[in-house]
């Protein structure tokens, strides 16, 4: 099957395989990862990085000593249990008010449907910005309960929509419709501008 439409974040490689090393060398019991932590830490640099309007935010060279500072600055603000959009929001905007700048989140005001969401990750990658979603209680194993950043994502030619994930420790593809289809407690999409 023919992709007929592609987008994948820059240059979010290298913040992500430096954020891999540092977990595979420390051990990190007192951050709890699957609350978006990592997640969101990458995002954070990865605006930072891309965005002059952001650069205070995240100002330093990326290693794993600047990677650890980040992560511990952050869940001062990120609970242990981050389980919903406004919570992260708050959590985010705190941080990074605190940074110089406060990102400014872009609301999604639509009915919740294939087309809707597929509209706002795209804007959010066209915006070169990572989106953050979280889903729990899902029945794929490999995307339960845990946030996620969208890097990415392909249309084919069927109208299949694959989205581009890192889920803190691997990359992988989550079929978009399965997300929205499949029952859940809570899902939520955010993206910053």
């Amino acid at each position: 099957m023919d992709i007929i439409e592609n987008y994948e974040l820059e240059n979010f490689e290298d913040i992500f395989e430096n954020s891999l090393r540092v977990l595979e060398k420390n051990s990190l019991e007192n951050i709890k990862l699957d609350s978006g932590i990592i997640e969101v830490s990458n995002m954070i640099i990865y605006l930072a990085k891309n965005h002059e309007d952001y650069s205070c935010i995240f100002n330093e060279e990326l290693n794993e000593e600047s990677f650890l500072n980040i992560l511990e600055e952050l869940s001062k603000y990120i609970g242990r249990r981050t389980i919903s959009v406004l919570q992260m929001n708050r959590a985010v905007k705190k941080y990074t008010g605190l940074k110089g700048k406060k990102l400014h989140l872009m609301k999604n005001y639509w009915k919740w449907n294939e087309n809707s969401v597929y509209e706002y990750i795209k804007s959010g990658i066209f915006s070169n910005s990572p989106v953050l979603m979280i889903t729990w209680n899902f029945k794929n194993k490999d995307f339960q309960n845990k946030w996620l950043c969208i890097i990415g994502m392909r249309k084919f030619e069927d109208g299949e929509i694959e989205i581009l994930v890192t889920t803190g420790k691997e990359r992988k593809v989550l079929d978009l419709k399965e997300w929205i289809e499949g029952k859940s407690l809570y899902k939520g999409l955010i993206y910053y501008k």
